[in-house]
């Protein structure tokens, strides 16, 4: 999972992400994370330009 975003949904703090095993952005509950790991792998590209896919992403499903 490459993390892109902390923030609220519905008064629920989540880590928006892109993950690698749905191939999509997924959104995964703060309180629900057992454990949190750092790797020296950089990211597959700049987290800027993730962020732009997601922000894309979800002008569509409007």
């Amino acid at each position: 999972m490459w993390p892109i975003l902390v923030g609220y949904v519905t008064g629920v703090r989540v880590l928006i992400a892109w993950c690698e095993l749905r191939r999509d952005f997924r959104y995964f509950r703060t309180e629900r994370l057992l454990s949190v790991g750092f790797l020296d792998t950089p990211y597959p590209e700049r987290r800027a330009a993730l962020r732009r896919r997601w922000e894309a992403q979800l002008k569509l499903a409007k």
